[in-house]
């Protein structure tokens, strides 16, 4: 095999090796509907950032009753089309919240899958 024949094989195995890391990657990429979820999501978590707190200091009681409080404006606004999307952008920040709340203790005893 010439150097040039090797230095193609080379480069070939590179490419087929990167064409497997992007492979990898896609295939835990967020979905296009998940994406712009949470860009309508963090959009509203940026307007709440200055006078809300931090919910990791709340109690579970209050960000349960929280959420409870955003499905309940989810459906108050079903035949509101118009703010329908950001009621459940509010819920799905609830939700959010709440899991990166209790994510340390999931993960600390071993339930957190």
């Amino acid at each position: 095999m010439t150097d040039s024949m090797m230095v193609c094989a080379e480069e070939l195995q590179k490419a087929h090796e990167r064409i497997a890391e992007l492979e990898a990657e896609r295939d835990t990429m967020p979905r296009a509907a998940i994406m712009a979820f949470a860009r309508l999501m963090e959009q509203k978590l940026q307007t709440k950032d200055a006078h809300k707190g931090d919910w990791r200091e709340e109690s579970m009681g209050k960000r349960l009753r929280s959420m409870s409080d955003e499905l309940e404006e989810v459906y108050d606004a079903l035949n509101d089309d118009g703010s329908l999307l950001l009621e459940l952008a509010d819920l799905g920040l609830e939700a959010m919240m709440t899991a990166d709340k209790v994510r340390p203790l999931c993960e600390h005893d071993g339930r957190g899958r």
